[in-house]
């Protein structure tokens, strides 16, 4: 079962932090899920403008930028270190 755990995403800081997912395939799609689950709870549609990764000693991060359905872009950042590089 895969959780989500510590911050709100709005910062590399406050990334959300991905818990029980089995490789990068289950990780990635996990992040997807939360967004179109945020997204459908706020009633808009979005676009994922531009996906990064960031690797800083221990620790990766996945930031999206995403694009609602009024224009506004918005960045998320997700803390994928207990998954990433694992197939």
């Amino acid at each position: 079962m895969i959780t989500y755990t510590k911050g709100n995403g709005t910062s590399k800081r406050s990334a959300i932090k991905i818990i029980g997912a089995h490789g990068e395939f289950d990780g990635i799609d996990s992040e997807y899920n939360l967004i179109s689950l945020i997204f459908r709870i706020i009633k808009k549609d979005w676009t994922l403008l531009q996906q990064e990764l960031y690797l800083e000693e221990d620790k990766a991060y996945d930031r999206l930028v995403i694009e609602d359905s009024d224009g506004k872009a918005s960045d998320i950042w997700f803390d994928i270190s207990s998954f990433f590089n694992r197939w």
